[in-house]
């Protein structure tokens, strides 16, 4: 079984790199590719929003 995607540590402190790399991939990759993002902490409150507006991202 072969799978895809990306995983990526983020939360509000790198919410900028983060946004960066998603809009990377979406540009240059496609806007369906899976990326998982494991959080360092509790510290979402930026993040959060951006995650649900975007269907291929999730938090795992």
């Amino acid at each position: 079984m072969s799978s895809c995607g990306i995983y990526t540590f983020g939360n509000d402190y790198v919410y900028n790199q983060l946004i960066a790399l998603l809009n990377s991939i979406e540009a240059n990759v496609a806007t369906n590719f899976p990326v998982r993002i494991i959080p360092y902490d509790q510290r979402l409150d930026k993040v959060l929003p951006e995650i649900r507006a975007r269907k291929q991202v999730t938090f795992i």
